[in-house]
């Protein structure tokens, strides 16, 4: 597993994660929020990291504040 800090080329894989992992009336508006996240100021300020498993092809996603 590869963990790295997000940049803004993971954006349309996060869309893509969020739209197949959530429900049908929400997942627009989470993949949206996911795609907007990293891009947030905030303070404090949010760490946003994607992990790929590449043996299993998936990617994971994690904020930490």
């Amino acid at each position: 597993m590869h963990i790295r800090v997000v940049t803004a080329l993971d954006s349309d894989a996060i869309r893509n994660v969020h739209l197949c992992a959530s429900p049908d009336e929400e997942k627009h508006q989470v993949a949206s929020l996911a795609t907007d996240l990293p891009n947030e100021h905030t303070q404090p300020e949010i760490l946003s990291l994607i992990a790929k498993d590449f043996q299993a092809g998936k990617l994971w996603r994690c904020h930490v504040h």
